[in-house]
C-alpha cells in the first residue's frame, strides 16, 4: 500500500524540523553575537575606566607639581627679598662710612 497523506505528512513534518533546526542555529548565533557584543562593551568600558583613572592620576600629579612650583616660587620671593635687604644695609652702611683720605 502506498500512503500519499502519509508521506506528505511527514514531509511536512522534516520541513517543520528543518526549518525550526535552521532558525535555532540563527537565533543561537544571534545570542552568541549578542553576547560577543556584550562582552566587547564590557572590554571598552573597562578600557575607558582604565584610561580615566589614568586621567585622575595625571591631573593629580600635575597639581602636585603646581603647588610645587608655586612653593618654589614663594621661597625665591622670600630669599630675593632677603636679598634685597642685605643689599640695601651694605649700601647703607657702605655710604655712611666716613671716606678717609689717602695719604
Amino acid at each position: 500500500f502506498f500512503f500519499p497523506h502519509r508521506e506528505q505528512q511527514i514531509d511536512e513534518k522534516l520541513d517543520s524540523i528543518e526549518n525550526s533546526s535552521v532558525i535555532v542555529r540563527q537565533k543561537r548565533h544571534v545570542e552568541e553575537r549578542e553576547r560577543e557584543l556584550e562582552m566587547e562593551e564590557r572590554l571598552r568600558l573597562i578600557e575607558l575606566d582604565k584610561k580615566e583613572q589614568l586621567i585622575i592620576e595625571k591631573n593629580n600629579a600635575l597639581e602636585e607639581a603646581m603647588q610645587l612650583n608655586i612653593q618654589r616660587e614663594n621661597e625665591i620671593r622670600e630669599r630675593m627679598i632677603a636679598l634685597d635687604a642685605a643689599t640695601s644695609a651694605l649700601l647703607e652702611k657702605a655710604t655712611a662710612a666716613p671716606v678717609l683720605p689717602r695719604d
